[in-house]
């Protein structure tokens, strides 16, 4: 893109790629212990995050259309989901060694 339409400081091409492989290499697992229910997501660390809705907010998703082709359907590779998180609140629950529920991610 040109002009101010360009942009920054977003996952670029090998990060989501790499997401995807991970979302790969975790299939077999996966399989093994029959989980059903999985979301491949991207969280965020952003200082100047602000929210109203609580400490998490959505920013959509990722995909690389190449890995969504009828030939790895049997695959299912989801989309990768983008999630803002305050880095404050994370390194105080980190900290406190307490957990955030995954149900906040809203996934």
């Amino acid at each position: 893109m040109v002009g101010d339409d360009r942009l920054s400081k977003v996952p670029g091409i090998a990060d989501v790629t790499k997401q995807y492989f991970y979302q790969l290499a975790f299939m077999p697992f996966l399989t093994d212990h029959n989980v059903k229910y999985i979301r491949n997501c991207f969280l965020m660390p952003m200082q100047y995050y602000y929210s109203s809705k609580g400490d998490f907010q959505e920013q959509g998703n990722v995909e690389i259309s190449i890995f969504h082709q009828p030939l790895l359907e049997s695959v299912a590779l989801q989309n990768i989901q983008v999630r803002f998180l305050p880095p404050v609140k994370v390194f105080e629950c980190y900290l406190a060694g307490k957990t955030y529920c995954i149900d906040e991610l809203n996934l």
